[in-house]
């Protein structure tokens, strides 16, 4: 719940840097990646979230990648005089 109020606070002003990730499935938007900030940009009152939507996705490959993305090749946090000196 923590998490949520600090992303529901900063996209009160600040965009989403990157998109939720969605397939279809039956004419439905499944979101499977981005929910917290997805939910905060709901409870913070925009009406539409960026999202980018698989079309037919091997479901498992999309799970691996997934799951990896968030493990060993997640982003490496940074200084904040790096990205000043960016």
């Amino acid at each position: 719940m923590k998490r949520l109020w600090e992303l529901y606070r900063h996209l009160i002003v600040h965009t989403q840097l990157s998109p939720a990730i969605c397939r279809l499935v039956n004419d439905r938007i499944l979101l499977f990646d981005g929910q917290h900030k997805s939910a905060a940009q709901i409870w913070a009152g925009r009406k539409e979230i960026e999202c980018k939507v698989y079309i037919n996705p091997d479901v498992r490959v999309l799970k691996e990648t997934n799951l990896t993305a968030h493990d060993k090749l997640r982003q490496m946090p940074f200084f904040t005089s790096v990205l000043i000196n960016k």
